[in-house]
């Protein structure tokens, strides 16, 4: 009991309050145990380990208040005028903040013993804390008078430090410590008033530490102790002091925060990142532990973990500007600059002002610039420029506010290089998005006696120039920092140069400006290699030097070897040139300027691997070195013209692709837009290559001779595009210009002439090309005669036979002559003139014919299908697709002729051409997949016309711009709704056609047909419902009645409109109407026998017969032999020659019927009815037994037959089976009483 008696007391006067409570507790069990053994309490022993473990738990913090709590209140319920305990528990009472109660014990104390003056100085300090400061001192100043303690003088001095007094605080503080030189407290507020008044850090560090060597837990002089000397950059100590804080009171979180500080700058990331953890842990609310965490994880490259505590950061403070910006910062770590830009731009406005975050708006412009590069590197140059002008103009806005700041200036001047380096061209929008006013008047004073600038382009370098020339004069630097701001001085005004070659002294004194980074610092081979490029054309030896120098100071990098061979190469050193080039592809395979050098060497070499490496250089430099594209593009061109079989199409696109991206980066250059128009045209497309010829001419000057070229250029791509119109205009601005014409041109002009109408004036300028003379006057010769005979007289198309035979006369090979005469002859139904061309172009052999194979093929081709002979027609054809499967034209003309005229031979066709669907598109994309459709669509197939809207779909899906694609799937929705009749399918059908008349040109033949089939589709719905008044039916009669106008010249077209009219009127019941409209369609085109079956049927609807047998009759004779139609035409025949009981008319339409198909069951049926009908239903029962029971309308057939022999019963059993099969017969039995 004793001993731990004595170590409590010890270890409490040693401020181990722990290990007092420990050695107190087992004090207390042990006098327990003796109280047990003996009887004897020891009550003085335990009233003092009582009062030991009260002031023990009372230090130990907030946790162990209640414990003291309890013990002084037991004590005191013993002997309640116990002084000692009565001022501990006002002690502890102040501790938990309850100062009035605690007041009460310290007065009742005094109460009991006037001498207490420690209880005058508890009233005092509770009077500090209420922060009664004045009725504090008093007190203080009482118990001082009454008992000078180390304590009470620590307090007073306190209380006057809190009421401005500091140098008395100071007497007080020193007087407590002498008194007292184990008071920690004193010289912690001594430290304070070295620290923060005299400002003497080492007293102040001394005074720390001796607290501290007193108390090592005392907070308040640890955090001091850590700010001196981090101050004071002694970061090992500070760090040795906090550790061992830390140790002793390892649940305080700043402590672990300062230490995650301390290691953060020393850039030790994971200890740092484990402090903070620790941190967190202990305080998980704390803002900058969090941001400092995630700086750590920024650091570290832990960049997701970063943003999260950045976000668990904002969650704390939303509005917290250090984490917007840190957030931001990762981001352009990331490479995500638009996102940072973003970032960075909130967090300026957030902080209040375009300019009142320096950090935020310096990153700001570093994220736009890096985001102008990326946009560069991408080919997005307009956006690249918006970027540089906007970087120009927030860091010019940025100094005028702020000052000459260096990461603005430096920032400025290499967003001017950047304009200059990468989109030269696009500096005057550039110059117009930024703020004009501020960049010349406000920001900083431009030399007013320097030149003015010329240019959008000169202007941004001279001020990129300027920022540099305040960088250097104003921001003292080591002499790597200095070297960097020469060399971007002397870039500035190098670029000023080039852009005004013709301003000598400029390149001086960028030359003067790399000479002096040079000297700065000599070992840098990026200065040598400026002063080799600004020093090329004015000293070839200087820039000869600076380059070796840069090889010697730096061999690994492929920069100046790649300058180097391009000096050789311009000095015509082809052999050193390449030399150097291979150096520089040794160094680095991937620097593209080196193989687009080693390009250019082997063109002026003449070597076929210029093609290819400039491909190459292409490849590597991509969208970010317009230079290659250029190149490519160029050359390219030039190979496809050459060797015109050895380009394939990818290579053409990429060619085209390269072109585009040189004219978006200098749109100005006209060169580079002829280039893409040539590119174009070897494409076939010659829209487009109009509207770049158009761009170029747009950027050439009226007097360049170069215009005239352009314009013939842009007259023959126009034609090719079928526009016409504008070709004739180009042609005669090339008139005006008075630029030499060619024959082609001539040709070229006759031709769009003579598409816009003008034959006359067509005529004369194929006659100017014929005297012009040259290769191709046996073409235009055929191309006049095609003139001639379009100008329609009898006279003009005999001059045009005449002119063909001259043609052929002047060149027994010309094939374009015979194919006009064989042509003509077809035509004009000369037979004689189509053989005889015929003959002559059969003896041709198909591989001398070139391109116009094709054209031999399909002339023959209708030659002999007119002659009747369609094997030989198809032969030809399917000639043409032996000989180049892979052209899709070819198999569409040969399915279209199929489908027209051979439709039995069309399946195994369809099947193969329905794999070319993939093959590279004729002229019309889409044409294959309609061909298809409209094939499959022919057959009247129910499993064909599923495969049908399949094609006619994807014809839609290839060609959506095409009114033909369109039309297709419309007449596909129609066929449908004709088949299976249903409002829904003819509302579809109808919706499909507005679609495809919407697409194209309203007035077009196209969206004429369109705008019909919506009508008869609208007309079909209605009749579906029985809707004589509906709605759709007179839009439908309106839409056909406007067509039927519109379609004067295209009789086709109106005898179709003509005929919906009359569906219309036969829907509103008005069937005379209905008559007369088919009649106008039939007087528009006799030879329509789908309109004279309908006509006989609404003759037959008036019951006259005669007419409509007229009309069925008029229907076979218009249908051709091969006719798919022709079977049901002659069945409605036989059917109508029945019910007007006329055998003879019937027996002969069912005849021609079984001619027609005789594998057809429809026609057997129809006989046996006729026999039952003319007494033969004997023999028709009997044909009728061995017909399949299960084939529609046999039964019924066939109960006539035995009802006619007077067998009812049979009669009645062959009808039930009859109604089993079509249920919809049963009331048509009943009412027939059977």
């Amino acid at each position: 009991i004793f001993g731990y008696h004595i170590l409590a007391a010890i270890y409490l006067e040693s401020r181990a309050y722990d290990s007092a409570v420990d050695c107190g507790v087992k004090a207390q069990g042990l006098v327990a145990i003796h109280l047990d053994r003996t009887g004897e309490g020891l009550p003085s022993v335990s009233q003092s380990l009582d009062f030991c473990l009260a002031e023990a738990y009372m230090n130990l913090g907030a946790k162990t208040l209640p414990k003291a709590l309890a013990i002084y209140k037991e004590i005191l319920g013993r002997d309640p005028s116990d002084v000692a305990a009565l001022e501990g528990l006002g002690k502890t009472l102040c501790a938990l903040q309850t100062h009035a109660e605690a007041i009460l014990c310290f007065e009742k104390v005094l109460r009991l013993e006037q001498t207490r003056h420690s209880a005058r100085s508890e009233i005092g300090w509770i009077r500090f804390l209420q922060g009664d400061f004045d009725a504090a001192r008093a007190t203080l100043e009482e118990a001082l008078a009454g008992e000078e303690t180390a304590l009470t003088h620590l307090r007073v001095g306190r209380v006057v430090w809190g009421l401005g007094d500091k140098p008395l605080a100071h007497t007080h503080l020193l007087r407590a410590a002498k008194l007292d030189p184990n008071l920690a407290l004193a010289f912690t507020h001594l430290g304070h008033y070295y620290s923060l008044v005299e400002q003497d850090a080492a007293r102040a560090i001394k005074c720390y530490r001796r607290s501290l060597a007193l108390d090592p837990a005392d907070e308040d002089a640890s955090r001091s102790l850590v700010t001196l000397l981090l101050k004071k950059d002694q970061v090992a100590e500070g760090l040795a002091v906090l550790e061992a804080f830390s140790k002793i009171s390892g649940r305080v979180a700043w402590v672990w925060k300062m230490i995650g500080v301390v290691y953060l700058v020393q850039q030790s990331y994971p200890a740092a990142i484990a402090s903070f953890q620790t941190a967190l842990r202990l305080d998980a609310k704390d803002l900058q532990s969090w941001t400092s965490l995630a700086e750590a994880y920024s650091h570290q490259g832990k960049h997701m973990a970063a943003l999260k505590a950045f976000a668990r950061a904002l969650e704390l403070d939303p509005e917290c500007a250090t984490a917007h910006h840190e957030v931001a910062r990762i981001r352009h770590r990331l490479g995500l600059f638009a996102a940072a830009a973003e970032g960075f731009e909130a967090n300026i406005l957030r902080i209040g002002g375009d300019t009142a975050h320096l950090p935020s708006l310096a990153a700001l412009c570093e994220s736009l610039l890096c985001w102008a590069r990326e946009s560069h590197a991408a080919g997005a140059y307009g956006r690249c420029a918006d970027l540089l002008a906007r970087c120009i103009a927030r860091a010019t806005e940025g100094i005028h506010a702020s000052g000459p700041v260096a990461a603005l200036l430096k920032t400025l001047a290499d967003a001017a290089i950047a304009m200059a380096n990468l989109v030269p061209a696009h500096a005057a929008a550039a110059l117009d998005a930024a703020p004009q006013a501020v960049i010349l008047g406000a920001v900083f004073p431009l030399d007013p006696a320097a030149a003015p600038s010329n240019s959008p382009l000169d202007t941004i370098l001279r001020l990129g120039e300027t920022a540099c020339s305040i960088t250097l004069s104003s921001h003292a630097a080591p002499q790597d920092l200095a070297a960097a701001r020469w060399h971007d001085l002397a870039l500035c005004r190098f670029l000023r140069w080039r852009d005004r070659p013709d301003d000598e002294a400029m390149l001086a004194l960028a030359v003067r400006a790399i000479r002096a980074a040079i000297r700065a610092q000599p070992r840098a081979w990026m200065y040598w290699n400026a002063l080799g490029v600004m020093s090329v054309e004015a000293g070839p030896k200087v820039a000869q030097h600076a380059f070796i120098k840069a090889i010697e100071c730096d061999p690994r990098t492929p920069v100046p070897w790649a300058n180097f061979g391009y000096l050789c190469h311009l000095r015509g050193d082809l052999e050193l040139a390449h030399e150097a080039f291979s150096k520089a592809q040794f160094v680095d395979p991937d620097w593209a300027l080196a193989w687009l050098g080693q390009a250019f060497v082997a063109r002026r070499m003449g070597s076929g691997e210029a093609f290819e490496l400039f491909e190459h250089a292409r490849e590597l430099g991509g969208n970010g070195l317009p230079e290659a594209l250029y190149e490519f593009a160029t050359e390219s061109h030039r190979h496809t013209r050459t060797l015109p079989t050895s380009s394939d199409p990818s290579t053409r696109a990429a060619a085209a692709f390269a072109a585009l991206k040189t004219t978006e980066h200098n749109p100005t250059n006209t060169e580079a837009h002829a280039q893409h128009a040539l590119i174009l045209e070897l494409q076939h497309r010659p829209s487009l290559a109009a509207s770049a010829y158009r761009a170029a001419l747009e950027n050439l000057p009226p007097t360049s001779p170069h215009r005239a070229k352009v314009l013939e250029n842009l007259a023959r791509a126009a034609c090719a595009a079928k526009e016409y119109d504008a070709a004739v205009e180009a042609y005669a601005a090339l008139h005006a210009s008075g630029g030499e014409e060619s024959a082609a041109s001539k040709v070229g002009e006759g031709l769009a002439l003579f598409y816009v109408g003008r034959l006359e004036e067509s005529l004369r300028a194929f006659e100017a090309a014929i005297a012009k003379g040259g290769a191709e006057a046996g073409e235009v010769g055929v191309a006049v005669g095609q003139v001639l005979y379009a100008l329609g007289s009898e006279a003009h198309v005999r001059l045009a036979g005449e002119q063909f035979l001259q043609c052929f006369r002047n060149d027994p090979r010309n094939l374009k002559s015979l194919l006009a005469l064989c042509s003509l002859g077809l035509v004009r139904g000369d037979a004689a003139l189509a053989q005889s061309a015929a003959a002559e172009i059969v003896r041709i052999n198909p591989e001398d014919a070139g391109g116009l194979d094709a054209d031999v093929d399909w002339v023959l081709s209708r030659f002999f299908l007119a002659q009747g002979n369609l094997k030989a027609a198809k032969g030809f054809l399917a000639k043409s697709v032996h000989r180049y499967p892979s052209r899709a034209d070819r198999w569409a003309k040969l399915t279209d002729m199929l489908y027209r005229y051979a439709p039995d031979a069309l399946s195994p066709i369809i099947a193969t051409t329905a794999t070319s669907a993939t093959l590279p598109s004729p002229p019309h994309p889409g044409a294959i997949p309609i061909t298809i459709g409209i094939a499959l669509l022919a057959t009247a197939s129910t499993l064909r016309r599923i495969t049908a809207r399949t094609a006619l779909h994807r014809a839609v899906r290839a060609a959506p711009h095409n009114p033909r694609t369109w039309l297709g799937l419309a007449l596909q929705a129609r066929a449908d709704a004709a088949l299976t009749p249903s409002v829904s399918r003819c509302t579809a059908a109808a919706n499909v056609a507005n679609a495809a008349g919407a697409v194209g040109d309203d007035d077009g033949v196209d969206a004429q047909w369109a705008h019909l089939i919506r009508a008869d589709a609208l007309a079909a719905g209605a009749r579906i419902v029985d809707g004589a008044g509906s709605d759709d039916l007179d839009v439908a009669g309106a839409i056909a009645e406007r067509v039927a106008i519109a379609a004067e010249a295209n009789p086709r077209l109106r005898a179709a409109a003509f005929a919906v009219v009359a569906r219309v009127r036969r829907t509103r019941g008005d069937v005379a109407g209905a008559v007369a409209g088919y009649k106008g369609s039939l007087d528009v085109l006799p030879a329509n026998a789908a309109v004279w079956q309908e006509l006989a049927s609404t003759y037959a609807t008036l019951s006259l017969f005669t007419a409509a047998d007229l009309c069925h009759r008029q229907t076979l004779s218009t249908l051709p032999a091969t006719s798919p139609t022709k079977l049901p035409a002659l069945l409605r025949l036989a059917r109508q020659a029945i019910s007007l009981s006329t055998p003879a008319l019937a027996s002969e339409a069912i005849a021609e019927a079984l001619i027609v198909d005789p594998a057809s069951t429809v026609p057997r049926r129809l006989q046996a009815l006729l026999q039952i009908r003319t007494g033969g239903a004997a023999k028709a029962v009997k044909a009728l037994a061995a017909a399949d029971p299960h084939e529609l309308w046999v039964n019924w057939i066939l109960a006539e037959g035995l009802r006619a022999k007077g067998e009812e019963a049979e009669a009645r059993e062959a009808l039930m089976r009859e109604v089993a099969l079509q249920p919809v017969l049963e009331a048509a039995v009943a009412v027939m009483g059977c």
